[in-house]
């Protein structure tokens, strides 16, 4: 099993706070560090979070993990997870394999179709779920030729390029992990068709082991049954406190799925977690800390 430190989010406020958990899951033996890419979000999204007024004070996901890169050396970084049609794919790709050098092949890309609508009115275009998801699927296949192909030419119903030239390419090989969070049925034979790992959301209109056997359907179709693996977190309520004993169930519920990665997610302890201030205390980043690294040292040695 290898784990994900899942952020909830990268606000300003807590930025300080970010870097410092980062190095330390880095220290404590977690294979992966991802961030939600969100320019604005829908307070409804957040839950008691959106009782904090500056929800949309949110970094940029793929400058701050450039910075994170240079102040770490083994972590794997990441989305959690891209909105593919709120950037043109060329643009997603050429940033990618700029991080994948300058972290020395350690990338992973996040692949969703966009659920937050505000932000995609403010920044993009809002379009309906069938698009989103057509148009995931059209970015992706133009990303993946930009990293293996010297020259792009491409004719898509959303994304056209000609003579496109992306240098230096991606260090990983074939190219940065692909992590896929859809939920619909477009989404998830997508996956089963390009993702090395498919997180299942909980919100999904079907059960998991139908949502599995439908990417797993669509890998076979596509000849790569073995390449792919799965990722499981929690059922979509972080528990407002660390609880040993509820977060082992989950990774034990993880194991028995057949999973390979567990996202884990955490929140801010002592002090309620969003004030209308958003700024995170030095006790409240300790109390995490030492949530995290009990984690660490009493959950994942045992499914190393």
């Amino acid at each position: 099993m290898k784990f994900f430190y899942a952020s909830t989010g990268l606000w300003q406020p807590s930025w300080h706070s970010t870097l410092k958990i980062v190095q330390a899951v880095e220290e404590l033996g977690f294979w992966g560090f991802v961030v939600p890419d969100q320019f604005m979000w829908d307070a409804s999204d957040l839950g008691e979070q959106s009782t904090f007024s500056g929800i949309d004070s949110t970094m940029e996901s793929w400058t701050a993990l450039s910075y994170i890169a240079s102040k770490t050396s083994k972590i794997r970084l990441g989305t959690f997870v891209t909105p593919m049609p709120l950037r043109p794919p060329q643009l997603v790709a050429k940033i990618v394999s700029t991080l994948d050098n300058i972290s020395d092949g350690r990338v992973v890309l996040g692949v969703g179709a966009g659920a937050t609508r505000r932000m995609f009115e403010a920044y993009a275009t809002w379009d309906d779920e069938w698009t989103r998801a057509k148009k995931t699927r059209e970015g992706v296949e133009l990303i993946l030729q930009f990293w293996s192909k010297d020259s792009v030419n491409f004719r898509g119903k959303y994304y056209q390029v000609t003579n496109t030239v992306l240098e230096p390419k991606p260090i990983q090989r074939p190219h940065p992990l692909l992590l896929f969070g859809g939920a619909g049925r477009m989404m998830l034979r997508l996956a089963g068709e390009v993702a090395d790992i498919c997180y299942i959301p909980p919100w999904i209109k079907m059960s998991y082991d139908e949502a599995r056997a439908l990417v797993l359907e669509a890998a076979r179709k596509s000849g790569r049954v073995s390449s792919i693996a799965f990722a499981y977190s929690f059922d979509g309520v972080i528990p407002p406190r660390y609880d040993r004993k509820l977060f082992l169930q989950r990774v034990e519920e993880a194991v028995d799925k057949k999973c390979e990665y567990f996202m884990v997610p955490f929140r801010y302890v002592n002090e309620k977690p969003w004030k209308p201030d958003g700024i995170v205390s030095e006790r409240e980043t300790a109390a995490l800390l030492e949530s995290i690294s009990d984690f660490a040292k009493n959950i994942m040695p045992s499914f190393s």
